[in-house]
């Protein structure tokens, strides 16, 4: 089990609502009903970003190599939950 500073996840349960809060409040049925309101701010922040990258009134946070780097991680991960097994950075190929 892994513990952090908001507090602990059981492994192989990889779903939000299995988390339980130690610290602090009492732990809730669910935390997050639906990705909306799990990712609002980050989600939020994104959509500003862009919109303004695409106004000109801001540099582009993350180039194309960080992108890519990024779609790499995604690709990653989808990989692992495909074949459940942990997937090094390194099995998915770059351009």
């Amino acid at each position: 089990m892994r513990r952090g500073r908001h507090g602990r996840r059981r492994p192989g349960r990889p779903y939000a609502d299995h988390l339980h809060r130690t610290a602090g409040a009492a732990p809730a049925d669910k935390p997050w009903p639906g990705f909306l309101e799990r990712f609002a701010p980050a989600y939020e922040a994104e959509l500003d970003a862009f919109v303004r990258v695409a106004m000109g009134e801001l540099d582009n946070p993350c180039d194309g190599r960080e992108a890519l780097e990024a779609l790499r991680v995604a690709e990653a991960c989808e990989l692992s939950r495909r074949e459940r097994r942990p997937v090094r950075l390194e099995e998915v190929p770059g351009l």
